[in-house]
């Protein structure tokens, strides 16, 4: 009711559905409704079954959770892949908070447990907040994937000509110092101007689709992991066993010679990452063949300019000219003096270093979008990339043209800015050719968005008035998705004005503070220290507090509790914990023994029904496809038949007896039934 009355609930409920169309509850299929409320006394009968059938729900509330619920619910979650955002201000949320990916504690109205437990505190208790992190790092990535695919730009064409130097032979065509300054110099600094980008748009960047979305794919990928490495995971925690040093450094060496490590490795990865496929093929295959070609040119116009030819180039760099001692190159009515040839190759060296750097600075703009295209509006919001592109601009300049700079870096100030135009020029067809590269990838593999959310609208729950966009709204949309689930566990203490705790609250907080130790005890069912258990509790509950409450509980009898010199060790109390007879034990490993049987046979008829669907699938995709083609021709034959039979002064029907033309209708068939 409170997740209806709120608004927590847009689409209809089993219940909600059954009630409308008057059928029973039990005849209405998982695929009619599309929100479900579950109490936390159903969670312990659940299945793993209907956990995933929950999870796939685009709307759930867990209603009256205990904090071993909450954990479960947490642990169910990131168990099928989706990372877990749990709020919470009581100790009750501490295990949740503590657990999840994310864990968001209340500033004003939480409680010290579960500030400490938490990942992040809401300074002003507001859930709005959230959705401005997740905005602030969904941009954030966008932008170090864009520095990125920027950066690697310009290792082809400075990796290109240390090659031809050495195979063709060529002069040198861009030296080491002169890589440095552009690796250093210019593309350092327009690199770091990404990180004052803006989002292309207000709207677009949070509704983009999870950059790793949870499907039923991903599920099995994942679990299929899980269970290669079942033997490095503790199944009380359901974390990796912890490992020493010298242990980590053992099996990182051991892991090329492994199999497993290979089928890790080799495994193919769904989703978005920081670096992907799309742009390592952008940096040093599309980009970098035109840079490369751009700067070639550039370098082959400045030499023959100077009457070189690439021939005759190559020619006096096997003859060892080019060089501090080379004589003068007297041959063909050329003549070459020592000093004309190291002014000409850097002044063509020189050429090239500029076209990297111009066409660089028309990249640095195509890097910025991914959506939009590089024109318009957009493109000048970032004052610092012109700051940066300007002072890159001065360091070039002074590397070309000033000296003793372009005596040390090896360049030439003789070089006419004439020869600008040709890097510039491929600066322009780049454009050109990125806006057209997005407009075929829009087409071609377009970039999901998720859905707009309409229909929500909130009353306010706390004592300020809501304005505009809710704060559940902002959440939900943001939320709604096959990847991200936000958990919110909603205590009285939020929706009044005061944050403070009261007496009652907090003897409840230590109560349960109790029941959790005693149910972490009877968990294990072995003599512990309070050690033992604040490293098991991990900073949920502090050490001095865990003493206290052993101490108590022991004296209160509800646990047993033992002195060995400084140390007391305690345990559960025996009379509440049911110990099962040497037969109910065979009993139990018979019946794994049985399951485990069960499990091989399943997972038999699971890969022969795989086999059976993909030959299905198989047939079914020759039978559409021959249906098409039916289809096509038919019509083919009566657009043909009707331009004959359009000036024909008979019947069609007659025609098409003298010809002997038959039919499907006059056969009465139609492929579609075979």
């Amino acid at each position: 009711a409170i997740g209806r009355k709120i608004n927590l609930i847009l689409g209809e409920t089993k219940s909600e559905v059954a009630k409308r169309t008057g059928r029973p509850i039990e005849s209405i299929g998982e695929d009619e409704y599309d929100a479900v409320v579950i109490h936390g006394e159903e969670l312990a009968t659940m299945t793993d079954e209907d956990w995933d059938q929950i999870f796939h729900k685009p709307e759930v509330i867990f209603a009256r959770t205990s904090p071993k619920n909450k954990l479960e619910i947490v642990n169910r979650a990131q168990s099928l892949g989706h990372i877990v955002g749990v709020t919470g201000d009581g100790v009750n949320d501490s295990p949740a908070l503590k657990q999840s990916d994310l864990g968001i504690a209340m500033n004003i109205s939480g409680s010290d447990v579960s500030k400490e437990a938490a990942s992040m505190i809401l300074l002003d208790d507001n859930f709005a907040s959230i959705t401005n992190g997740i905005e602030e790092g969904r941009l954030i990535f966008e932008n170090l994937k864009k520095s990125i695919k920027y950066t690697v730009s310009h290792s082809v064409p400075e990796a290109i000509p240390q090659i031809l130097y050495i195979l063709v032979p060529f002069p040198v065509i861009i030296g080491a110092l002169q890589i440095i300054a552009i690796d250093l110099g210019c593309d350092l600094l327009n690199a770091l101007s990404y990180a004052w980008e803006p989002s292309e748009s207000n709207e677009s960047l949070m509704k983009l689709i999870p950059r790793n979305p949870v499907t039923m794919r991903s599920i099995m990928q994942l679990r299929e992991r899980n269970e290669r490495h079942a033997f490095e995971i503790d199944p009380e925690t359901n974390k990796p066993y912890p490992k020493s040093t010298i242990k980590k450094i053992v099996d990182t060496i051991k892991g090329p010679f492994t199999r497993l490590f290979w089928q890790d490795i080799t495994e193919k990865k769904y989703g978005d990452s920081l670096i992907s496929g799309d742009l390592l093929l952008y940096g040093y295959i599309e980009l970098g063949i035109i840079m490369t070609v751009g700067c070639f040119i550039t370098w082959i116009l400045v030499l023959r300019d100077r009457g070189l030819s690439l021939g005759l180039t190559r020619r006096m760099m096997k003859d060892g000219y080019f060089k501090d001692d080379s004589p003068t190159y007297n041959q063909d009515g050329k003549v070459f003096t020592q000093k004309h040839q190291i002014q000409y190759s850097r002044e063509a060296s020189t050429a090239y270093f500029l076209g990297v750097f111009f066409i660089q600075s028309f990249n640095l703009f195509v890097c910025k979008t991914r959506i939009n295209l590089p024109f318009g509006r957009y493109m000048f919001k970032n004052k610092r990339t012109f700051l940066m592109l300007f002072l890159g601009a001065v360091v070039v300049m002074l590397i070309s043209y000033v000296p003793p700079f372009n005596v040390v870096f090896v360049t030439s100030r003789y070089l006419k800015p004439i020869w600008w135009l040709v890097p510039l020029a491929f600066g322009v067809f780049l454009l050109a050719y990125c806006t057209v590269r997005i407009l075929v990838l829009r087409r071609l593999k377009p970039i999901g968005m998720n859905p707009d959310i309409t229909g929500l609208q909130m009353h306010p729950t706390i004592c300020q008035q809501l304005k505009e966009q809710s704060v559940w709204q902002r959440i939900d949309a943001h939320f709604r998705n096959e990847n991200y689930i936000l958990i919110l566990f909603i205590s009285p203490s939020i929706h009044k004005a005061s944050g403070t705790m009261s007496k009652n609250a907090k003897n409840s907080s230590e109560k349960d503070e109790s029941q959790i130790i005693i149910d972490y005890l009877e968990k294990i069912n072995r003599p512990v220290n309070a050690t033992d258990i604040a490293n098991s509790m991990q900073g949920t509950i502090s050490k001095t507090n865990i003493q206290k409450i052993l101490t108590s509980l022991a004296d209160s009898g509800q646990i047993i509790g033992k002195q060995y010199g400084k140390q007391s060790i305690y345990c559960a109390s025996q009379e509440n914990i049911e110990i099962p007879s040497l037969d109910e034990a065979e009993e139990e490993e018979a019946s794994i023994e049985e399951l485990s049987n069960l499990i091989s046979d399943l997972k038999a008829e699971n890969s022969s029904l795989q086999s059976k669907f993909l030959r299905f699938r198989k047939n079914l995709k020759a039978r559409v496809g021959g249906v098409k083609a039916w289809s096509q021709r038919r019509r083919i034959f009566y657009d043909i038949f009707g331009t004959i039979t359009e000036n024909f002064e008979g019947k069609p029907k007659d025609l098409a007896e003298t010809l002997g033309i038959e039919t499907d209708e006059d056969s009465n068939v139609d492929i579609r039934d075979f």
